[in-house]
């Protein structure tokens, strides 16, 4: 009988310790959240300021975004966005929802489209697999989890999000994230043995390789994973190939160039 009292509290302790929140009260806080950041940005006309890197960075996180929904069908109903801040430090962050900020330091930091999908489809991945709820649900007070008042549970959120997506996370997430960020380049058409160089070659003191710390084992299976995910990628470049593309448009003056 006491062991089965002690059970019993062990198991209350448990699910006082985190309370599972509802999906709207993550999206809804998740946007408030990620507005605080962009705000201050946007006054400081920092918030796609540069066109080229804006552009650039949109299209590389689009094609790591375009198989997301292969990892988890929900991400069908995101409403992505992607947005870049003029800031030095080599940074990336997806918060739930598919809301994305990337740093112009990732973009400068001399690495391939490819590698920068890298680092992107590592940091969605732990969107995708439920780290970041997972985090927000031990941080988040039990008592605003269940609270009644739908505004209260988002604001706790909110002010749980920036706390959950800056730890340092753990191995085997980070391992889980490795599998499916090669995946993400498969099927958005990078090479996913673009993903080991990339880790190589992000400078040391970024916090992406702080919040996921690159060792030579991380790289090995980083490197083994990355082989079996060639037989998707091969598949679908081809896809990708056969493609009819759009016609080119019709130059000024005819079919004649005018230089």
């Amino acid at each position: 009988m006491r062991a089965l009292s002690t059970a019993l509290a062990l198991a209350a302790a448990s699910l006082a310790a985190a309370a599972a929140l509802d999906p709207a009260a993550i999206d809804q806080g998740s946007e408030i959240a990620y507005r605080r950041v962009l705000q201050p940005v946007a006054a400081e006309r920092r918030l796609n300021a540069e066109s080229g890197v804006t552009a650039r960075a949109r299209g590389i996180a689009n094609r790591i975004i375009a198989g997301a929904a292969a990892l988890e069908p929900a991400a069908r109903a995101h409403s992505w966005t992607v947005n870049v801040a003029t800031d030095a430090v080599a940074d990336a962050v997806v918060y739930p929802g598919g809301r994305v900020l990337v740093n112009t330091g990732l973009l400068a930091a001399g690495l391939s489209d490819e590698e920068v999908g890298a680092l992107l489809a590592h940091v969605l991945a732990h969107a995708l697999l439920g780290h970041d709820r997972a985090r927000l649900e031990a941080i988040v007070a039990p008592g605003d989890a269940l609270a009644a008042d739908p505004n209260r549970r988002a604001l706790a959120v909110a002010n749980a999000t920036g706390e959950a997506l800056k730890r340092r996370y753990a191995e085997a997430e980070i391992a889980a994230a490795d599998r499916a960020s090669v995946e993400l380049l498969a099927r958005g058409v990078y090479s996913p043995k673009s993903a080991a160089g990339a880790w190589r070659r992000l400078p040391a003191d970024a916090p992406l390789a702080r919040r996921f710390p690159v060792t030579d084992a991380r790289l090995a299976a980083l490197d083994s994973a990355a082989d079996g995910a060639m037989p998707l990628y091969e598949e679908t470049r081809a896809n990708a190939e056969a493609m009819p593309r759009p016609p080119r448009p019709a130059a000024p003056g005819g079919g004649r160039s005018i230089r």
